[in-house]
């Protein structure tokens, strides 16, 4: 409410003014014509004002009334008035508060809120109707206006009644009874002949316990209606008052107290207490593998509506039912009903629950999931309309009637999480049963990471995090988590208390295998050979699995199909799911042979796009599998299947790279370049197999630095294909991985001259990617050697072949060296332009290391033209994403822009802080001339620092270093010979023994 002019006129007539009541009237048809004019919100001609409330005067009077009305008005709130000769209105500015139009406002919009904001706009509303509109105002000699009013209060009633009689039912529904309570007495209070809310009155008082208070108003609503009306409640009424009655005798409910605090599952509980009170919602069923918590969390819902339910609430274990029984027994038994001498049943049930707002929870039901206990479900939701039927199964009913919620484990820190571990369900979980096994385990800075990492290995799963926890009182987090990566076994209980179904994991898992037929076993024990999810087509490919199938194990809660149409399962059920694979090794062999051969296909046909303009569509294809590639390469390695190699090589190069696998992929080529050179091969297509491997391994140890091994590998394989007459498309990478080995070693003039056969191997193999990849190499070797015209021409050439591919990862680093080169020149805003387009092309893909390099090269426009601050925030940035990428070459050389940035602003302590951390680095990569670069920057520092002679001695190493590039050796020349005396201070600094490490312990 605003603190200007306030109009409250439902209930009496009050007018206030900054919180002041406004008394200056003088008569009470002054404030009454100002309500007037702020309920009609128009200009209202002066002779109808005169008529409305001085209509029994004459009109001369009347007009003269109104006359001395207007100008006290005027006198007490003229910002407020319009008054004109022929009208008077009442003006929006300065603005108003009226609670008549903030009460129709608050009921219109509140219809186009969700529930919750809808409960609460128009409980607000309906607080603003304290009474009728202008309730006690007596006007004498105006009729018209009480014909007005008379209209006005009941169209406002009647808004109020039924704001009021909506606002109850929602309460109701979303189980807010308390709140229910008071909006249906402040119903009552303006209708009480309204039946509808006391029966409403009734069941919320019921609801909550006080089941006397709802007898006492069934008994007023009886004597209102009598006394009015002259008639009995209507039998609904009637009804209800008998259910409330026979809910105070017996008991109302079956329910045990629970051994321990339910812990998590706020979402779930709050999803199910909206259905729950939803009477559209009849049949529930909570879906989910065994040890999920369907149970617990069933257990927790139903204690929390005890009160709710008139006819009770009662669980019904459906354990002990066999594959074939009956079920109704079972639930005759939960509810007390004696059964002795009865025929029929299910006709006994029908008659208990028919008129019972009753609920029942069936556990369990995977147990008794046959065509009969379904049909018997059917009827009883049809004979008794107020039961609800709350089902756990590992497997759906496939009812119509059904409403599933699907149960996954409870939420657990990401790896390197920064939320607090304790904020985790999982967590909280583990800790808590952990505590009762014994009172000392505590969550501490120690363990927190280790206990998450237990959770996410879990994924969750409830029984599995209590039984983990069970053992933290023999052995420590570390050895838990090392059990459970190897076996499921460690997850078994010995409590005696402990359920005989929850005292083993993998006894749980056991029960709903058995419950699957051959084919379906078949097909979920051969889809473990899968990692990371899998589709319909691989699964028919690999494992002749049908859509049908696949459709019955997730039916089972063995299988989730995400979003995405792919299928997946909790982490301890594929270890369930491995153990049955490994137990038939005939199966596994084929199986495994299968999969490598689906995912060389597979590969083979995405490796066209990949190297054209269909990349990102293509990328993002095999991005979805990479687990499954993974597994493919370890078993075709295991299978000496070089074929594998063959077929995949050439995509696997690109995506590695574009995705940020560096090292994953350096391991993998070591590792399948040891198994197949174990095999010996024979024949010259597998020798060539074998030395692409070598190459590619070569290629990526280039990418994390080690450049020494790189040039051993790229030099034999190139060796080796050379022999083999390999196809010159293979010899072409070869070449071009053999000069980057050469350049990482600072041997430019052997790195050019492996670039340039590159480009006549790619040219006989008329590849436009593999020359463009060529000319754009040879064109960066020239920026570094300083001869920015033949680099300016081979770029060009580079692109206008580059471009008419349309292939991103090309464009992302010829735009990139184009934009280099416009720098160069002073080119900014040219360059600027270019290089935005390179990191386009870097998003386009995720290529996280191609969006860091454009990233770095914004930050050295920025550098060139002075914007430092800016210049730092793009080196900080592409840090992170060639950390990010496992790239430390280009980590360390971002990182030594950033401390040059840093310096340029005089921060001096955050630019040795960079320098150091660059140094070790580009140490740890072996990248000679970044540590050239990085030495330089440290000479700069020490310069501004007062440390001539050290300086010097670092300048004079990096002029004369053979990996310092042109740039960096032509810096280092100037700014010794900047300074005079510098012999002097040489021969100082050649008296101390240079080292990086030296330079390290100074810095």
């Amino acid at each position: 409410m605003t603190a200007g002019l306030q109009i409250r006129l439902f209930g009496g007539l009050e007018i206030r003014q900054g919180n002041v009541p406004i008394t200056a009237f003088i008569s009470n048809k002054a404030p009454a014509l100002l309500g007037y004019l702020a309920v009609v919100g128009r200009p209202v001609q002066r002779e109808l004002l005169a008529t409305l409330f001085w209509g029994e005067m004459g009109d001369g009077d009347a007009k003269n009334n109104l006359r001395q009305v207007l100008t006290n008005l005027r006198k007490v709130l003229d910002p407020h008035l319009d008054i004109t000769r022929e009208s008077v209105a009442l003006r929006t500015e300065p603005a108003y508060w009226l609670d008549v139009a903030e009460f129709a406002r608050g009921i219109k919009v509140a219809a186009h809120l969700p529930p919750e904001e809808h409960i609460a706009r128009l409980a607000a509303a309906t607080m603003l109707y304290r009474g009728d509109l202008l309730e006690g105002v007596l006007l004498r000699e105006a009729p018209d206006f009480e014909d007005w009013l008379t209209m006005q209060r009941v169209r406002l009633r009647e808004l109020a009644l039924n704001a009021l009689h909506e606002l109850v039912g929602l309460q109701m529904a979303e189980a807010r009874f308390a709140d229910a309570i008071d909006s249906a007495t402040r119903l009552l209070a303006l209708d009480p002949w309204r039946e509808e809310a006391h029966r409403q009155l009734m069941l919320a008082l019921a609801r909550t316990g006080q089941r006397s208070a709802a007898l006492a108003q069934y008994e007023q609503c009886r004597r209102t209606l009598r006394m009015v009306f002259d008639v009995e409640p209507a039998l609904e009424t009637s009804e209800l008052a008998e259910q409330i009655k026979t809910a105070r005798r017996g008991p109302r409910h079956n329910l045990l107290p629970p051994i321990n605090a339910f812990v998590g599952r706020n979402d779930e509980l709050r999803v199910l207490r909206r259905l729950l009170a939803d009477p559209s919602v009849r049949l529930i069923t909570l879906i989910g593998p065994g040890g999920i918590g369907k149970t617990r969390l069933a257990m927790q819902s139903a204690a929390e509506r005890i009160d709710y339910h008139l006819g009770g609430v009662w669980f019904v274990s459906l354990i002990p039912v066999g594959d074939a029984d009956d079920i109704i027994p079972a639930i005759l038994t939960a509810l007390r009903i004696p059964t002795l001498g009865v025929d029929n049943l299910l006709q006994t049930l029908v008659n208990y629950l028919r008129h019972r707002d009753a609920l029942l929870i069936l556990d369990n039901f995977e147990h008794a999931l046959t065509p009969a206990n379904l049909d018997s479900i059917a009827r009883l939701l049809t004979a008794a309309p107020m039961l609800r039927i709350l089902v756990t199964s590992r497997t759906r009913l496939q009812m119509q009637t059904e409403r599933i919620i699907e149960i996954e484990g409870l939420p657990s820190p990401a790896p390197d999480d920064d939320p607090a571990a304790e904020a985790f369900a999982a967590v909280e979980l583990l800790v808590r049963r952990a505590q009762q096994q014994e009172a000392t385990f505590a969550l501490t800075a120690q363990n927190k990471e280790v206990i998450a990492q237990i959770c996410r290995a879990v994924d969750g799963m409830p029984l599995a995090i209590e039984l983990a926890a069970a053992w933290l009182c023999t052995l420590t987090v570390d050895e838990v988590l090392s059990e459970i990566a190897h076996s499921a076994d460690i997850l078994t209980s010995t409590m005696h208390d402990a359920p005989p179904r929850h005292r083993s994991l993998s006894a749980v898992f056991a029960s709903s295998w058995r419950m699957l037929t051959a084919e379906e076993q078949a097909v979920y024990a051969g889809a473990a050979i899968f990692r990371g999810g899998f589709d319909a087509g691989a699964a028919r490919a690999v494992v002749d699995a049908t859509p049908a199938t696949l459709s019955r194990l997730v039916n089972h809660s063995l299988l989730r199909r995400s979003a995405d149409g792919r299928y997946r399962r909790h982490p301890l059920l594929l270890q369930f799911a491995i153990e049955q694979l490994h137990g038939d090794p005939l199966r596994l062999a084929s199986t495994a042979q299968r999969h490598v051969a689906y995912f060389a296909h597979f590969l083979k046909l995405h490796t066209p796009a990949l190297y054209g303009a269909g990349q990102p569509d293509a990328l993002n294809a095999v991005r979805r599998d990479l687990d499954n590639i993974r597994q493919a390469w370890h078993l075709a390695g295991e299978q000496r299947a070089f074929f594998f190699f063959a077929d995949t090589l050439d995509a696997l190069l690109l995506v590695f790279d574009i995705v940020g696998l560096i090292q994953v992929a350096r391991d993998l080529c070591r590792l399948a370049g040891q198994q197949l050179a174990a095999a010996n091969p024979t024949s010259s297509a597998e020798r060539i197999v074998l030395a692409r491997v070598q190459a590619m391994e070569g290629a990526f140890e280039f990418r994390v630095g080690n450049f020494a091994r790189a040039r051993a590998l790229t030099e034999a394989a190139r060796d080796a294909l050379c022999d083999e007459q390999a196809d010159p498309w293979v010899l072409g990478h070869a070449y071009i991985f053999l000069g980057g080995a050469y350049f990482g070693l600072g041997d430019l003039e052997r790195t050019l001259a492996e670039f340039h056969r590159a480009l006549d191997a790619y040219t006989a193999a008329d590849s436009a990617w593999g020359r463009a990849t060529a000319l754009g190499n040879i064109a960066e070797m020239h920026m570094v050697a300083g001869s920015e015209a033949a680099a300016l021409d081979y770029a060009q050439r580079a692109q206008a072949i580059a471009e008419p591919t349309g292939n991103a990862y090309l464009l992302v680093h010829n735009t990139y060296r184009l934009a280099v080169l416009l720098a160069t020149a002073g080119e900014y805003a040219a360059a600027q332009r270019c290089q935005r387009a390179s990191l386009a092309y870097a998003e386009q893909l995720n290529y996280t290391s191609g969006i860091g390099i454009a990233t770095a090269s914004l930050g050295d426009i920025a550098f060139a033209t002075g914007e430092y601050a800016v210049a730092s925030q793009y080196f900080a940035d592409a840090v992170e994403l060639h950390r990010t990428a496992g790239n430390w070459m280009d980590e360390a050389r971002c990182l030594v822009r950033q401390a040059e940035a840093a310096l340029a602003q005089n921060q001096c302590e955050p630019c040795r802080s960079l320098l150091h951390t660059a140094l070790r680095k580009a140490m740890q990569a072996d990248a000679h001339a970044v540590q050239m670069d990085a030495l330089l920057q440290v000479a700069r520092l020490w310069l501004q620092q007062q440390r001539s002679a050290e300086a010097a001695a670092l300048l004079d190493h990096v002029a004369a270093a053979p990996a310092s590039t042109v740039a960096t050796r032509t810096i280092a020349t100037e700014l010794l010979a900047a300074y005079t005396s510098r012999q002097s201070r040489v021969e100082h600094a050649k008296s101390q023994i240079f080292s990086l490490a030296h330079v390290l312990a100074h810095l």
